[in-house]
């Protein structure tokens, strides 16, 4: 009915078992329909228009979506999640639908790397074959550890970009924890990827998540003319102790000191996605730790510089 008050709902299971939910109520127009891709709803999980909101808005059952992470099965094994939809008025369910995600396409194909086959700990996904050459994705997480940014990568590849999910500690062979990791090996990674079919050589791109903002960064700084690109999300500006003290990286068997990283010699495009709530998004942070955001340090000159700060950036 026109102006009567609509709640559209979202449900997905995690791995874990755990259930997630958004939700968002919104006010029908003058023939009684709502799009929410153009309809700012008046209550929710989320309080901007947007059409993808009941997606990324959702929360855990804590109802705090920073204390837990909406972990899912591997790509490789489980290439799909189910979100529930619901259409509610008057306390009446109107409608439901259950919509399929993909987070990895037919076609695409999945390689686990190893240390003694590859000299890197990875997964490795490729495009179908016959689809054009692409820029290049060297993805990786932070202080989670382990090969953690499998969708991201498998989600990347169906989109046409040849993307290795690279582990750096936590893994068998690597380091246990977060110290001494050398910077060499993620150049390794990318000379990997590099030379992978279907990859521009000419435009490898680091992304790295909160503390592996770090390595993203360093290795854009030291290898110009092997990354093109730097993507971070949650990042920081600043080389930061490794787990339990000491240093986090290494170059040429060196500590790389803590302080400011330097930006002068990267040779493409860097674009950090920061949190509103997580130190001050307009200018390097000033203190330690994975907030601090690079922002009045970032370079001027050849390389091209964008920050997108938003409320809920960065982990969740």
């Amino acid at each position: 009915m026109p102006h009567d008050e609509i709640t559209v709902g979202s449900s997905a299971t995690a791995r874990d078992g755990k259930v997630w939910h958004g939700q968002a109520t919104f006010t029908a127009d003058d023939q009684g329909l709502v799009d929410l891709s153009t309809t700012r709803p008046v209550s929710g999980t989320y309080n901007t228009v947007d059409g993808m909101g009941l997606f990324w808005s959702m929360k855990p059952p804590t109802g705090d979506p920073n204390s837990d992470y909406f972990s899912l099965h591997s790509p490789e094994s489980s290439p799909s999640y189910a979100v529930k939809i619901t259409v509610t008025a008057h306390g009446r369910q109107l409608a439901s639908r259950t919509l399929t995600r993909e987070g990895k396409a037919k076609g695409v194909s999945a390689r686990t790397l190893t240390l003694a086959h590859d000299k890197v700990v990875g997964e490795m996904f490729l495009p179908r074959p016959g689809t054009p050459r692409h820029p290049a994705v060297l993805v990786f997480g932070g202080s989670e550890g382990g090969v953690s940014m499998k969708w991201e990568a498998a989600l990347l590849a169906s989109h046409g970009y040849p993307t290795l999910a690279l582990g750096y500690f936590g893994e068998p062979g690597l380091p246990a924890t977060l110290r001494n990791i050398p910077l060499e090996y993620f150049a390794t990674a990318a000379r990997l990827l590099a030379a992978q079919p279907g990859a521009d050589p000419s435009h490898i791109i680091a992304m790295g998540y909160s503390r592996g903002s770090e390595p993203a960064l360093l290795l854009a700084e030291d290898y110009p003319r092997l990354i093109h690109g730097v993507v971070v999300y949650s990042p920081s500006s600043n080389v930061n102790q490794g787990f339990g003290g000491g240093n986090a990286w290494t170059k040429d068997g060196h500590p790389i000191p803590q302080g400011s990283i330097p930006l002068d010699h990267l040779s493409g495009p860097l674009l950090a996605i920061t949190d509103l709530r997580q130190g001050d998004h307009r200018g390097a942070a000033r203190g330690p730790g994975p907030v601090s955001v690079p922002g009045a340090d970032l370079p001027r000159g050849r390389a091209r510089c964008r920050n997108l700060p938003f409320p809920r950036g960065g982990r969740s």
